[in-house]
């Protein structure tokens, strides 16, 4: 029961993430730089962590000249040492992390499973198996340790229902199944990590649909006839649920697992 004197957030300031520090893994790819355009519009201080460190901090530049604040720094998922050194320099630099969006993915693969090849699947499992360990491991030992904090799991459609291989027919599209094992994977990590981390911490996981992407348009064409609000995501789609999530808006909201992908799950 509420204290009479306690005041009643306003829904602005329940999503406001001013003074906020937000870390997004692979923070300018397909998904990455909506999710780390969110954190900033949202006053968080968005920290966008990739391989490619240079491209990183163009793109923080380009959130600062847009009046947000945002830093560029190196994150290999492959490699642990990698993943230590981006929470040290969290650490260091600012004393806390509140947001994590584990949002990396290393698009490579075998794409056919009936022609897979054992050191190919292993080495996409370093980056999308161990490396999700390895963020999860560190990233949430450290929002525990300081006693909160939201993580925010990026699976994916293909991590709740299989591919619907027939909308690839005529494209230059397809749908590996490592991608499906990985982020069917990250959907029951969510819930694993939301019952350990709890209730310092809430993590929760987002499953997008397809996002446009100039992909060919025979693949457009078929996947918006097969989605029930028929047509693919665009950012916004994807920034509104992230800011959600990572916000005071959800303070009551751990272990979910929200599907954001037109109602493809719903047939």
């Amino acid at each position: 029961m509420m204290a009479d004197e306690e005041r009643v957030r306003t829904v602005q300031e329940l999503y406001d993430l001013s003074g906020k520090i937000a870390l997004v893994t692979g923070g300018y790819g397909l998904y990455g730089r909506w999710l780390s355009q969110a954190m900033a519009e949202a006053g968080a201080h968005v920290v966008i962590a990739s391989r490619d460190v240079e491209r990183c901090e163009e793109y923080a530049q380009e959130l600062q000249e847009a009046g947000g604040l945002a830093s560029g720094y190196r994150l290999d998922q492959s490699e642990e040492d990698s993943i230590i050194a981006l929470r040290d320099h969290i650490d260091e630099q600012f004393g806390r992390l509140d947001i994590f969006i584990n949002n990396a993915v290393g698009r490579f693969g075998v794409e056919n499973l009936l022609e897979a090849d054992t050191d190919a699947w292993v080495d996409y499992m370093r980056v999308n198996g161990a490396g999700v360990m390895w963020t999860s491991k560190h990233f949430g030992k450290y929002m525990h340790e300081q006693g909160s904090g939201s993580i925010i799991n990026i699976s994916s459609i293909y991590g709740m229902v299989g591919p619907t291989f027939h909308i690839y027919e005529g494209s230059d599209v397809t749908s590996p199944a490592e991608y499906a094992f990985v982020k069917g994977g990250m959907i029951n990590l969510t819930r694993a990590m939301a019952t350990l981390l709890g209730p310092q911490v809430r993590v929760n996981c987002i499953c997008p649909g397809g996002l446009f992407n100039d992909q060919h348009p025979v693949f457009v064409e078929n996947y918006c006839k097969h989605c029930p609000l028929g047509r693919m995501a665009g950012p916004e789609d994807i920034k509104g649920p992230a800011v959600f999530l990572a916000s005071d808006a959800a303070q009551y909201v751990t272990g979910c697992i929200l599907p954001v992908e037109g109602g493809w799950t719903a047939w």
